[in-house]
């Protein structure tokens, strides 16, 4: 019994370190190990290959391996990966040549379900041990689902591209602690903004007068202004320059999911505090007339719901570990071009209101007004 089990250890040590040989010194390489009932099935995936036809005579093999210039080389393109499926006999251990077997992608950020071809494939250099189906296919970062399916065995795989190198799906300890101190760090100013803001819808916060009502205001202005700019110049790198991936100014430095919610969770807040401080609060002394009002009553909601789609998407960077999630209209809409959308929509208005109701002047004049602070009801 003992010799069956380190024949079969043997076996499956040599089945990862031959094939894997070729691959020695070189980055971007994923491998999972999952079995059917009959099968033992290994899912590679590394760098995008040069794929040679030899002809028929070789029952229709196509020839696969890295360029000359490895993974530094031109034809490496990016976001393009070599998915290989290797199958194995459970009961003899000898690769298997058929050709039921079918191959399926799905994209879980993006809901994007691909059938992929199950082309038959080796590397020359290694031969007929590397015997194995799938080929190039484009997958840019995000968190993916492999559906594999041998003689009507299925099996699945789920692993994720980061920074254009394909990873195991991580845990959620990793995503949080091992990545560095931005993201508990941020997750945790975040949670203190959303509370901020239920605190202030509830009526529990509020500014004391009209004239501090005026001066989160102008706090608004300045800090969400800052943002839109951001935003405005990420649309020219992208569609003026044709820089994909482009971030803004600030955004190679910042670009971490939970930085974008707190960042749009305390505009949330300052929006509720002046929204409610011109609705209901101080309706009285600063007089935005009904049109004005449901200006900034709609700049509100949409910055309401401009957080929700960062809530969504900080829960998709969570379980994947991979920034610039979809969120729920990302699926849909270049997120790019939705997001500066958002900003804009929900910042117009309240510029709007500031100049028409001359909000400005209450900042430059004392008043009667004293005992500026933020109470609590």
């Amino acid at each position: 019994m003992r010799r069956h089990v380190a024949f079969a250890l043997a076996l499956l040590l040599s089945l990862a370190a031959a094939p894997a040989y070729a691959d020695a010194g070189t980055t971007g390489h994923l491998e999972l190990l999952g079995s059917t009932r009959d099968y033992v099935v290994v899912l590679r995936l590394g760098p995008g290959a040069e794929a040679t036809a030899p002809g028929t005579a070789l029952n229709q093999i196509v020839f696969c391996g890295q360029p000359a210039g490895g993974v530094d080389s031109p034809e490496f393109a990016r976001s393009v990966h070599h998915l290989e499926i290797h199958l194995l006999d459970r009961l003899t251990w000898r690769v298997v040549d058929t050709s039921a077997v079918s191959i399926a992608i799905e994209g879980k950020l993006d809901r994007l379900r691909r059938e992929v071809p199950a082309t038959k494939m080796l590397d020359p250099n290694i031969g007929p041990a590397d015997l194995h189906y799938g080929g190039n296919i484009y997958m840019p970062d995000g968190q993916y689902h492999v559906d594999v399916e041998a003689s009507g065995q299925p099996v699945g795989f789920d692993f994720v591209v980061r920074g254009d190198e394909p990873e195991p799906m991580p845990s959620l300890r990793t995503v949080l602690f091992e990545r560095g101190w931005r993201t508990p760090f941020y997750l945790l100013f975040s949670l203190a903004a959303l509370a901020t803001c239920a605190l202030i819808a509830a009526g529990r916060w509020r500014p004391s007068s009209a004239r501090m009502t005026r001066g989160f205001f102008a706090a608004l202005l300045v800090f969400q202004g800052l943002h839109e700019i951001e935003h405005v110049i990420q649309m020219v790198q992208v569609y003026l320059l044709d820089e994909p991936g482009a971030a803004g100014l600030f955004g190679a430095i910042f670009n971490v999911e939970v930085i974008h919610l707190s960042y749009n969770a305390w505009f949330l807040a300052l929006a509720l505090t002046v929204t409610g401080g011109y609705v209901v609060w101080h309706r009285r002394e600063l007089a935005p007339g009904r049109a004005l009002a449901a200006l900034l009553v709609f700049g509100t909601a949409v910055q309401s719901y401009h957080v929700v789609e960062h809530v969504v998407r900080v829960g998709q960077f969570l379980q994947s570990g991979v920034d610039g999630t979809p969120g729920i209209l990302g699926q849909y809409v270049d997120l790019v071009l939705l997001h500066f959308l958002f900003n804009t929509v929900a910042f117009m208005p309240f510029v709007a209101v500031f100049v028409a109701a001359k909000a400005y002047r209450g900042l430059l004049t004392q008043g009667r007004e004293h005992g500026d602070y933020l109470v609590q009801a």
